[in-house]
């Protein structure tokens, strides 16, 4: 009994110090990561014919209509990225995105909105991809001013990559997805 009394106080001291710990370690995580603007906005004006452009260039690279176990490649020029990029993002999310090819590397910038909050109400995602032999790998991510060290992000690329290819949606754009 007085073992049970023992470690049911010694638990709630833990509980005690560390749920305020966990507290306050996500709060100043949701404040690095937001930002009250987006970091990507687009100047330029979209014309109902780019928009078109935009959703033929999509359909016809739709990796849904490729015939399975066949490898495919998709060629896009900085142009069609940029035509095609902004309108996925503000389709799939009512976000914002850019992204600059060089190389064998990728930039790519994502604003999305978040419900408003004293911290933010903007998700800015920086990263930089870089070609490898398989997936591309993770030179650099940045979540607002948090600067995500590279084996975390390899791990959420991966995991990220692993989600998409269970959703019925995304699953057969994640296959796609092997160079830069």
């Amino acid at each position: 009994m007085r073992f049970l009394a023992k470690s049911l106080a010694t638990l709630l001291l833990a509980a005690a110090v560390i749920l305020p710990l966990g507290v306050v370690g996500l709060l100043v995580l949701a404040w690095y990561c937001t930002d009250h603007q987006p970091s990507v906005v687009r100047l330029a004006v979209t014309t109902p014919a780019d928009v078109a452009r935009a959703l033929r260039l999509a359909e016809r690279n739709d990796p849904r209509r490729a015939p399975q176990g066949v490898l495919r490649t998709i060629t896009l020029t900085q142009e069609e990225l940029d035509l095609l990029l902004p309108q996925l993002a503000a389709h799939a999310a009512r976000g914002q995105a850019v992204a600059e090819l060089h190389d064998g590397r990728a930039r790519v910038q994502l604003s999305l909105p978040l419900p408003s909050s004293p911290f933010g109400s903007w998700l800015n995602v920086q990263g930089q991809l870089v070609q490898t032999e398989g997936l591309p790998r993770v030179q650099a991510l940045r979540l607002g001013r948090l600067e995500v060290p590279q084996p975390i992000a390899d791990c959420r690329l991966a995991r990220g990559m692993a989600w998409l290819q269970q959703n019925p949606g995304f699953g057969t754009a994640a296959d796609a997805v092997q160079r830069v």
